[in-house]
Order: C-alpha cells, then sequence, then structure tokens
C-alpha cells in the first residue's frame, strides 16, 4: 500500500496525516501518485476548514493533470468547486461543478456530487425550483443506484422543504426501502422524520418514527426515533402514549445524563395527561440520574407542581420553598416564589400572597415584575378592589412580561372596566383584545363576552354573528358549543327559523355530548314549528322526551309535541287525540306543578271540544278553573290559562243557552282581579242585557 494510502488511513491523528500529506508531496511529488496525494490532502484541509491551505496544496496539482478528462482532473474540478463554496463564491463554483454534472464520461459517484453541490448552490440562492430542476436533469443521466438514491434523497428532502409531503416522502421511501446503503438509509429516515416535526408535522413524523423502529434496530437511531415518536405523540397530545414511547427511549441509552432528559420527558407527559402520581416517580428518577445538574432542581419544581395539581399544597409549598433555599439566586427560585404566592391565592391566604408578590414586584427581573404585578392585580380583582386590580394589570402591559402573563392580564383589565361600570371601554378592550391576541387562552372567552353584551342589548344580530365567530375561530374552546346555542337563540328572537334550524343541528352533529344537547333540541324543534314542519318538530320532541325524561325541557316538550299534533287535527281531526294523550302525560307525571295542571286541562278540553266531547271538555276547563282558586299565589302564567278556561267553558254555556252557568263563570273571573277581569264584566254586562229576564 503506497504511503499516501497509508496516511489516509491515520483517523484520529489529523496533523500526523497532514504532515505524511506534506512529506509525500516534498519527496514524491513529481511521481504519478503526486496528484493523488494532493487531492487527497487538499481534502482532508478542507474538512479541517482550512481553505487557503486546502486551495494552495490544489494550485501545486500539474497542469496536465488538473486540466486533463482522467480521474485526477475531475477530482481537481470537484475539489475547486467545494473551495469556491466554502468562500461562499457561488458563480465560480457552479462553473466547476458544471463540467462534471454535464460531462460524458464522468463516473456516476462524481456526477452526483457535482449535481448535489450545484443543488446546494441553488438553494444558497433561494431557488429551490432551479435546484429541483438540476436534480432532475441529472437523474435522467445516472444510472448506478448507490449515486442515483442519494440524488434522490435530495431531492426528496427538497420536496419537503418546499411542502410536497407526499412526494417528498415516496422518494425517501424508496431510498429507505433499497437499503443500498444501511447506515445512510438510518440517517435518512430519521432526517425525514425530524424535518416533519420540525414542519409542525407531528401526525406525519410519528408514522415516519415508527417507520424506522420497525425496519432499523441499531441502538442509537433506536432511541432517537423513540424521543420522536414521543415528541410527536404528545405534540398530538396522546399524552400517555409519549410517555410510553419517552420510557422505551430510556431503557435503550447508556449515557446517564441523556437518560435523565429523557425521564424528564417522561414526567412531562405524564404531567400532561393529569397522571401526576407517575410523573412524580419519573422526576424522581430524572433526578436521582444527574443530582448535581440543574435538571435536577428543574425536576423538583416539577414535583412541587404536582403536588399543587394533586391538592397537597403544603407539600407543593414545603418544595417550592426547599428550591428558594437552596439558591435564591437561581432564576428558578424567582419562579418557585411565584407558585407560592399562586398558592397562597388558592389558600385565600391574602396577606402572605401580597406579602411575596409585593416583594417579587422589585426583583431586577422585568419578566418577573410581570408576573408579581399580575398576581397583586388578581388578588385586588379577587377582593372587589377594581381600580386597584386595573391599575396592577396596566403595570403588566408596561414590563416585559411573558406572553400568557400579558394576555391575562389584559383579559382581566377588560372585566375590570366592565365591572366598574365602563361599559364603553369594556367593549372597546375586549374588542381591541380579540383582535389582538386571537390565538391567546382568553381570545374566546373574550368574544364571547362581546356576542353576550350584544344579546343584553337586544342586539341579536351582532350577537348571533359574534358566537359564530366563537365557534368558527375556537371550535376546541370549552365556549364553542354554547356560542353555538346562543347563536341558535339570536336567529330565533329574529325569526330566522331556518338559520337557527342549521345552528342547532351543527351543535348537535360536532358536539354530541354537549350539556346544552337537550336545549338545542327543544329549540329546533321549536323553529321547525315555526316554519310549520310540523311533523319533523314532534319526531324531535319525541325524541327528547325518550332520551331525557328528567330534563327540565322534558315537560315543555311534551306541551310542544301536543301544540303541534293539536295544529296538525285541522287536516286530520285523529291527531287531536294524539295532542290530547300528550297533554294527559304531563298530568300523569309523578308531580306537576300547578301551572302545568292548569295549562294540560285546559290544553285537553280544547281537543275534547274539537272532536265534539263538549261535556268533557267543559269539565277539563273547570279543573282549571277550580284549581285556580285555591293557588294562594298564583304565577301571571297561571292566571293566562284560568282566563283562557273559564272564558271556554263560558261559551260551551253560552252555546248551550245556560245562561246562569256562564254567567258564574264569567263572574268569577269578573271577581278574580285579574287582567282579563274588565273583559268579563262586559261579557257579564251583554249576558244580562241579552238575558235580562233571567237576572230580573
Amino acid at each position: 500500500m503506497s504511503f499516501f494510502r497509508r496516511a489516509r488511513l491515520r483517523q484520529g491523528d489529523a496533523n500526523g496525516a497532514l504532515a505524511a500529506f506534506a512529506r509525500f508531496a516534498a519527496d514524491y511529488d513529481t511521481r504519478p501518485e503526486g496528484p493523488d496525494n494532493r487531492l487527497d490532502w487538499a481534502d482532508a484541509l478542507l474538512h479541517a476548514g482550512r481553505t487557503g491551505e486546502a486551495r494552495a496544496v490544489l494550485e501545486g496539482i500539474p497542469s496536465p493533470a488538473r486540466d486533463g478528462p482522467a480521474r485526477a482532473g475531475q477530482d481537481y474540478q470537484l475539489m475547486l468547486g467545494r473551495l469556491f463554496m466554502a468562500d461562499r463564491d457561488w458563480d465560480k463554483a457552479q462553473a466547476a461543478f458544471q463540467p462534471l454534472a454535464a460531462g460524458a464520461t464522468v463516473p456516476d459517484a462524481l456526477r452526483a456530487q457535482a449535481l448535489l453541490a450545484l443543488a446546494d448552490i441553488a438553494e444558497a440562492r433561494a431557488d429551490r425550483v432551479a435546484a429541483l430542476a438540476v436534480l432532475d436533469a441529472g437523474l435522467a443521466r445516472l444510472t448506478e443506484p448507490g449515486p442515483r438514491g442519494l440524488c434522490q434523497v435530495r431531492k426528496g428532502r427538497l420536496l419537503l422543504a418546499m411542502d410536497k409531503v407526499e412526494d417528498g416522502l415516496a422518494l425517501i421511501r424508496g431510498y429507505v426501502a433499497d437499503q443500498h446503503d444501511p447506515p445512510m438509509a438510518r440517517a435518512v429516515q430519521l432526517d425525514a422524520a425530524r424535518t416533519l416535526l420540525d414542519k409542525a408535522l407531528p401526525d406525519k413524523a410519528l408514522v415516519e418514527f415508527q417507520n424506522y423502529l420497525e425496519t432499523f434496530s441499531d441502538a442509537p437511531g433506536v432511541t432517537e426515533a423513540q424521543q420522536g415518536k414521543g415528541t410527536a405523540l404528545f405534540q398530538l397530545s396522546r399524552f400517555a402514549e409519549a410517555a410510553a414511547a419517552f420510557e422505551k427511549a430510556a431503557e435503550t441509552t447508556l449515557d446517564p445524563a441523556a437518560r435523565a432528559r429523557i425521564r424528564m420527558s417522561v414526567g412531562d407527559a405524564h404531567f400532561a395527561a393529569g397522571q401526576y402520581k407517575l410523573a412524580v416517580e419519573a422526576y424522581a428518577q430524572a433526578a436521582a440520574l444527574w443530582p448535581e445538574s440543574p435538571l435536577a432542581a428543574q425536576a423538583a419544581f416539577q414535583t412541587a407542581e404536582c403536588m399543587a395539581r394533586l391538592g397537597d399544597l403544603d407539600r407543593a409549598n414545603a418544595l417550592f420553598w426547599d428550591l428558594v433555599d437552596r439558591d435564591a439566586d437561581d432564576p428558578l427560585a424567582a419562579e418557585a416564589m411565584l407558585r407560592i404566592a399562586g398558592l397562597a391565592l388558592r389558600r385565600d391566604d391574602w396577606p402572605a400572597a401580597r406579602v411575596i408578590s409585593e416583594g417579587l414586584a422589585r426583583h431586577p427581573d422585568g419578566a418577573v415584575r410581570a408576573r408579581a404585578r399580575l398576581a397583586l392585580g388578581i388578588l385586588a380583582y379577587r377582593t372587589n378592589r377594581l381600580a386597584e386590580a386595573l391599575a396592577q394589570f396596566e403595570q403588566v402591559r408596561a414590563l416585559p412580561a411573558d406572553p400568557v402573563s400579558g394576555a391575562q392580564a389584559d383579559y382581566l383589565a377588560a372585566w375590570c372596566l366592565f365591572r366598574l361600570g365602563r361599559d364603553a371601554e369594556a367593549v372597546a378592550a375586549f374588542r381591541a383584545y380579540a383582535d389582538a391576541r386571537p390565538d391567546s387562552a382568553w381570545a374566546p372567552d373574550a368574544l364571547f363576552w362581546l356576542s353576550e353584551h350584544a344579546w343584553n342589548q337586544a342586539r341579536h344580530g351582532p350577537a348571533e354573528t359574534g358566537f359564530l365567530t366563537v365557534a368558527g375561530r375556537y371550535p376546541a374552546s370549552a365556549l364553542a358549543d354554547t356560542a353555538l346555542f346562543w347563536a341558535g337563540r339570536a336567529a330565533l328572537l329574529q325569526n330566522e327559523f331556518r338559520r337557527a334550524n342549521a345552528h342547532f343541528a351543527r351543535l348537535i352533529k360536532e358536539y354530541p355530548g354537549s350539556r346544552w344537547r337537550p336545549d338545542a333540541r327543544f329549540f329546533q324543534a321549536a323553529a321547525l314549528g315555526e316554519l310549520g314542519e310540523f311533523d319533523a318538530a314532534i319526531l324531535i320532541y319525541d325524541e327528547l322526551i325518550r332520551q331525557f325524561p328528567d330534563h327540565p325541557r322534558a315537560e315543555p316538550s311534551l306541551f310542544r309535541r301536543g301544540d303541534c299534533q293539536f295544529a296538525l287535527g285541522a287536516a286530520d281531526p285523529r291527531r287531536y287525540q294524539e295532542a290530547a294523550a300528550s297533554y294527559q302525560a304531563v298530568l300523569d307525571a309523578p308531580a306537576p306543578s300547578p301551572g302545568a295542571r292548569l295549562e294540560a286541562d285546559y290544553k285537553i278540553g280544547r281537543c275534547l271540544e274539537k272532536t265534539g266531547q263538549a261535556d268533557d271538555a267543559f269539565e277539563r276547563y273547570m279543573n282549571a278553573v277550580h284549581l285556580y282558586a285555591k293557588l294562594a299565589d298564583p304565577a301571571p302564567a297561571d292566571t293566562v290559562w284560568f282566563t283562557r278556561a273559564a272564558f271556554q267553558a263560558a261559551a260551551l254555556k253560552e252555546a248551550e243557552q245556560g245562561w246562569r252557568k256562564a254567567a258564574g263563570i264569567d263572574e268569577r273571573v269578573a271577581d278574580a282581579d285579574v287582567p282579563a277581569s274588565p273583559e268579563a264584566r262586559e261579557r257579564l254586562d251583554r249576558l244580562r242585557r241579552g238575558q235580562w229576564l233571567l237576572f230580573y
């Protein structure tokens, strides 16, 4: 083996290798191996970042060797292009690589290197389309699997960067499946998965990390793939699965520091899943693996957070104080003090919360001061010192607050304005908040407040639009289903019955477990009833009564179902019997209210009257009249049903010429001191004038 080849094998001794290259050049530069030695020497210098020396070495290659078509000349061109790239001289680099990319006698291995370099140059010039064109043209000329695969991988990565994800993945998967170079295939697979994770595509990254785990078994790669899988699952809010993936990653690494970091990830995943006891175990393991590191303090902090979430406030408080006592100058100590103040607020220990927060409000770190001011503002807000709270929240705005603290301060400042009676300013503040902080955790609440404010002012059009914006912009918000419900109610009040029906139907479809489902079904049926679609409304009332028999809407649904059936009785008298059965179901319930009994008896009477059963109808009407007389404090609605029942009963007796009985019923209404009493007296006077002999 030649001397220069032995020099190349001296791995780990770069200076020795470079010295060997230099000695060979000094003694044998004119031999046939001389140009190859200089190429290897320049390559080593380039890898060491010594580009000036590499250029000088290359310049020592004789012109016939570097300008000829032989391999030495091609290697020279490749090395020269790399030097120009190191200097960011893209034009000269491109000129050096172009002949290698297009030459007829260039081996595929060299051609591929030139193509990859040209693609890098195009991308450095922010021209990915040109980079793609270079690779496509080159792939048409490459035939050897290895070099061709490298260019396909580069094209795949380029397509990923251009957001052509599926096309890029297809090329990368094809390369990995062929595995012409297993180590390279492993690196390519992991790189693709990491790229997808960086592009905020955790669902696709998860697939690629899993593909790695099912294809390769090398310990370092498996560790990284399990970590990536855990990260992707975490970003997908699949926290328990993320914890399991991180556990497997921890099991495959022998590095205590790396294992400690992964154990922290296990704890964080359990914490996010609400599995606080498991999180405590993971944090303890992390701290034990690397006890003298900052990670151990972070693990202790997270353990205290877990204790707070588990309701053990005393233990959490003690752990936070331990962190403060360990190193009061540690940034984590200030964070712990802020949490101690927060725990004091949870325990309603206002004096302690105030003392700690006032101390932190003088902290040198502006972000800490901002959070302390926020805590003081919350304390004042909870104790109804609204002007003071507003002043504290405004100070937060003037400090370099973290995004969450700043957002919460601005949101609560808007509430302060509203509670101080400064409605116009509150509306402007909530509107500005929703516009400026659309990604804030409180943005849905701000928009909902604005919509509710419009509702309370009977501006039902803007209210409907606002509620729909909440549901459309924040479908995962806890307020989304509530917003859809009130959008439907607002549409109903505008007599936009089809629109109301659509809002309620959307709520039921998109939020099948919503607490508003019974109410939405009730008002959806009401909207259909207003549209005259009584059969459709009846089906919904049937479903509501069957599925929610104990819900407050169940009894009104029986009445509304009966009303729809009654309306259909004009075309089919048999529907009156169905209506009467619906009203009777109200009376057959375990404990109907007096108002419900009054309404049901009146409406059953109407059904009986429609089917020609006048005597039975009269009895039902009089049931309502007699029941009303027993009520000590009748509600306004009770009075309505009493009046209607009495007048219907009197009308039946008039139709039978039972003048005295009719007059007696009218007299009951006249003496009851109800809104219809004047009308009852007019009816009574009319009877007496018309049948005066009977009353003489």
